[in-house]
């Protein structure tokens, strides 16, 4: 199957699939109440690089802890600017840390804190003012941390946990077992990603959990899912914003909200599922200009129920798929369409009776003769 990659620019040492765009953007967010910490002062010192259990030292800004799970070493209460290069850098570490109360102010092209080939590592209440990244690593989280001018990514990493962070962009490629919750994605210009690793598109994502976040650009763009086994999308706000999902199984969209959609490069703004099979899509709710829709292609065994698409002039409908379940759905604008090119792109769909179209009730037969509605 085609693979369709969207790449943004690319960081140094291996920071790909970053939204650089979103660095130039400079200032802080304003008018909006986050839930991050803010910048804040601490002891001015030089960048901090820690290569091997054994660079966790005092020299390097460790100020307490001996790098078991239950007494991590500490790297707390530091102010970095540093124009050349990282702010924090940890690599090829199995020690416990945690990174807290930092400041972080590097040069153009460099992440302010950068995770690589580490376990059980924690940053918290923390400002870095470019990306935050996590590289080949394994039980890291995330949280309360606040990155004005820059994002957040993780590429081939396991039991990762990102919350409560507010950012200017995301990125989750082939990873697994990736939690991304109560985070505010903000003033962002360009995708955000929760995918496949793009340097190997073999290496698929899996049981990624998106939860709960606020995703709101400074223009009309897209959130980009691809090539991911396991994932649920829940709860989650996507303001001016198409959400494309492509090439998922065992998968949950659940309870989203994706309003003041608007046309983007050409194409109607929407919920799109592609190329997928096992999904569910129910209880979510899509508005905004003329044209948009929910719009399922290519896909298999899908349950689609409870959604309720407002003010929409492309409706609601299916392309070239099977087997799907629809039930409960209220439509207002073109209506529920269905096109394919075989039989089994018609034959095999149920449409339940409670399903409305401009308040009116929709229905579906198959395999009918005389026929009175």
């Amino acid at each position: 199957m085609m693979q369709r990659l969207h790449r943004p620019s690319v960081w140094r040492h291996g920071c790909s699939w970053l939204l650089v765009a979103a660095l130039a953007l400079g200032g802080l967010l304003s008018g909006i109440v986050l839930t991050a910490p803010a910048a804040r002062g601490g002891t001015v010192r030089g960048p901090i690089a820690i290569v091997g259990n054994a660079g966790f030292t005092a020299a390097n800004g460790v100020t307490n802890g001996s790098g078991s799970l239950a007494d991590p070493y500490v790297i707390e209460g530091w102010s970095i600017d540093t124009p050349f290069t990282y702010g924090i850098y940890v690599a090829n570490t199995t020690a416990a840390f945690v990174i807290r109360n930092v400041t972080a102010r590097p040069g153009y092209g460099y992440a302010g804190i950068l995770l690589k080939n580490v376990t059980n590592g924690r940053v918290e209440d923390t400002t870095s003012f470019t990306a935050l990244g996590i590289e080949d690593s394994a039980r890291v989280s995330v949280s309360r941390i606040n990155l004005p001018d820059g994002p957040v990514y993780v590429t081939r990493s396991t039991d990762i946990v990102v919350g409560n962070v507010s950012v200017r962009g995301a990125s989750i490629s082939g990873s697994s077992r990736v939690v991304f919750q109560d985070n505010r994605v903000l003033s962002f210009n360009s995708g955000v990603f929760f995918m496949f690793d793009p340097s190997d598109p073999s290496r698929r994502g899996s049981n990624y959990t998106i939860l709960r976040n606020r995703f709101t650009p400074i223009s009309p763009w897209i959130v980009y899912v691809q090539g991911v086994d396991g994932i649920t999308i829940a709860d989650n706000e996507f303001s001016q914003l198409a959400v494309d999902i492509s090439d998922i199984s065992l998968g949950t969209i659940r309870n989203n909200t994706v309003s003041d959609v608007r046309w983007y490069n050409g194409n109607p703004g929407s919920l799109s599922l592609q190329a997928s099979r096992n999904v569910e899509i129910s209880d979510n709710r899509i508005s905004g200009e003329w044209g948009t829709s929910l719009r399922i292609g290519t896909s298999d065994n899908l349950t689609v129920s409870g959604n309720n698409i407002t003010n929409q002039g492309g409706g609601f409908g299916f392309q070239d798929s099977t087997n799907a379940t629809v039930r409960a759905n209220r439509v207002t604008g073109l209506g529920i369409w269905v096109r394919g090119t075989e039989l089994s792109h018609y034959a095999t769909h149920t449409f339940g009776t409670d399903n409305l179209v401009n308040g009116l009730p929709f229905a579906a037969y198959k395999n009918c003769t005389d026929l009175t509605v």
